[in-house]
C-alpha cells in the first residue's frame, strides 16, 4: 500500500525545527571559522601614554617623521601658527622651522624626511621649507592639507583651506576639489571635479604604490 500524499508532507513545525538546525549549524561554522582567524591577527595594546608638548597655546596637526624620531606640528604659542619639530628621544630637543608669523598650519614630512611641506593661511597656498628650518618655497597659490606621494615627486592637496580648526569640523567645504603639484616646483594639476563626487574633497591620502589618492 502507498502512504497518502498528506501524511509523506512535512508539516510546518517541522520544517521549522529543520530549518533552525541548519542556521545553527552554519552560524557555528562561521564562528569557529571566526576564532580560527583573529587568533592569527597580531593584537595590539597601548603600553603608555607620554605628553610630547606642554605649551600654554594650542597644538595641533601632528605628523611623525619617516624614521618615527620627530613629530612635526603647529603651535599657537605666540599667537601666530608655526611649525615645531620635536625630537622623540630622550632630552631630544624642539626645533622651530617656521618663523614668518604667517599662521602655518598642516605640516606633511617628505619621504626622505628633508622637507616638510604645510599650509599658509596668511600667505596662502602650499609651502615647503627643509625640515630643520631655511628658506621656504611657494609651490602654490591656492590649497591645503599637503600629503607627499611615495617618491617624494608629487604634492597632492585640497584646493580650499579648512576654514574651521575645530575637531568637529569638517576638513572640506563645497567647492574644494584635489590638485597635485611636482614637489620641486611647477603647474598645480586639477584631479577630481566638484560636484563628483558631491560635497567638497579632502584630506588627501596617497596609496602606497603612489598610483591612486583617497580623499573625504
Amino acid at each position: 500500500s502507498t502512504t497518502p500524499a498528506k501524511e509523506r508532507l512535512l508539516t510546518a513545525p517541522q520544517l521549522g525545527l529543520i530549518c533552525a538546525g541548519v542556521i545553527l549549524l552554519l552560524a557555528s561554522i562561521l564562528l569557529w571559522e571566526s576564532r580560527t582567524w583573529f587568533a592569527g591577527v597580531e593584537q595590539t595594546a597601548v603600553l603608555r601614554t607620554a605628553q610630547i608638548t606642554t605649551t600654554p597655546g594650542l597644538d595641533l596637526f601632528p605628523a611623525f617623521s619617516p624614521d618615527g624620531g620627530l613629530i612635526a606640528y603647529s603651535s599657537l604659542r605666540n599667537g601666530k601658527f608655526e611649525i615645531f619639530a620635536r625630537q622623540l628621544a630622550p632630552g631630544g630637543r624642539e626645533i622651530q622651522v617656521t618663523s614668518d608669523g604667517a599662521q602655518n598650519l598642516q605640516p606633511a614630512w617628505s619621504p626622505d624626511g628633508k622637507l616638510i611641506a604645510y599650509h599658509s593661511r596668511n600667505r596662502r597656498g602650499v609651502w615647503t621649507i627643509p625640515a630643520f628650518g631655511g628658506v621656504a618655497q611657494q609651490l602654490t597659490e591656492f590649497g591645503a592639507g599637503p600629503a607627499w606621494s611615495p617618491d617624494g615627486e608629487w604634492i597632492a592637496f585640497q584646493s580650499d583651506a579648512q576654514a574651521d580648526l575645530g575637531q568637529a569640523a569638517f576638513g572640506a567645504m563645497p567647492q574644494s576639489t584635489i590638485w597635485i603639484v611636482p614637489a620641486r616646483g611647477g603647474a598645480p594639476r586639477q584631479i577630481t571635479k566638484a560636484g563628483a563626487p558631491p560635497g567638497g574633497h579632502g584630506a588627501v591620502v596617497w596609496s602606497p604604490d603612489g598610483r591612486r589618492i583617497v580623499f573625504v
